[in-house]
């Protein structure tokens, strides 16, 4: 009875491991994991250790592309870009879209600026903190790619989730949507992991004390955003994460390049 117990729930263990590692997948970007993967809150809390692994892999494609294509500067830049909106579906950007047009159109009012997220509609403000992320990352991308700084394009996407990590636990979440009722200080077991393996693997792609700088300038980042979404909002919403997978992301590299040359 016991062996069966203990095969039983190393199954079950298992099973587990799998799917939020499916659901971290699916959830943040194109990537196909199956028609059998069911999105629901609790799953998503325990995807969030996996979350740093995605950008590892997000940024593992960026390098391959630019290592297989024999193309001008510019244009690598440019495909780049396009390529890291195509595998993440534009979600995080459509997350900076609506925060945009939320803060500015709410005027400092909280039920006002929550509404205004939910509006499906793009305003002005959205179209230029669009308009200006991608030219800013396809700046980035061109220096990166000058300067051969290939580790940027593994650190950025990788630690701009881990930053998202530590924001998922440490700030409640406001509205009713997937999310909603989800206690993400009650999985801290989970956000711990994703934490860890983020700043590990970090150290691991850039064994220097300039590591540090980055580790430092994402902690403040998120410091920071964290401060103004709590001001605002009394907590986060998905779109304040994907703002801040955006504006994290463009400032590791922007940290990066200031770091490493």
């Amino acid at each position: 009875m016991n062996e069966t117990s203990t095969t039983s729930d190393d199954g079950s263990a298992r099973n587990q491991l799998i799917t939020s590692l499916r659901l971290a997948f699916g959830f943040m970007t194109i990537i196909p994991v199956g028609s059998g993967t069911v999105f629901s809150a609790q799953e998503l809390v325990r995807s969030a250790r996996w979350f740093p692994l995605v950008g590892l892999v997000l940024g593992g494609a960026c390098v391959l592309f630019v290592q297989i294509l024999p193309l001008s500067l510019q244009l690598t830049a440019a495909l780049l870009l396009l390529l890291s909106v195509v595998l993440t579906g534009a979600l995080h950007i459509d997350g900076l879209a609506d925060c945009a047009d939320a803060w500015v159109g709410g005027h400092a009012d909280r039920d006002r600026t929550l509404q205004i997220m939910k509006d499906p509609h793009s305003g002005p403000m959205a179209v230029v903190a669009v308009t200006t992320l991608l030219l800013v990352k396809y700046a980035l991308y061109v220096e990166v790619l000058e300067q051969q700084l290939l580790s940027l394009l593994l650190l950025a996407p990788m630690l701009s989730r881990t930053g998202v990590v530590w924001l998922m636990g440490f700030t409640p979440y406001v509205g009713n949507g997937m999310l909603g009722g989800v206690q993400y200080s009650q999985a801290k077991r989970h956000i711990f992991v994703g934490l860890s393996f983020g700043v590990t693997v970090a150290v691991l792609i850039l064994p220097e004390v300039r590591v540090i700088v980055l580790l430092v300038g994402v902690a403040a980042i998120q410091y920071v955003l964290q401060r103004v979404f709590l001001r605002k909002l009394n907590g986060f919403t998905g779109d304040c994460a994907g703002a801040s997978i955006e504006i994290t992301e463009l400032s590791v590299m922007l940290l990066g390049i200031l770091a490493l040359t």
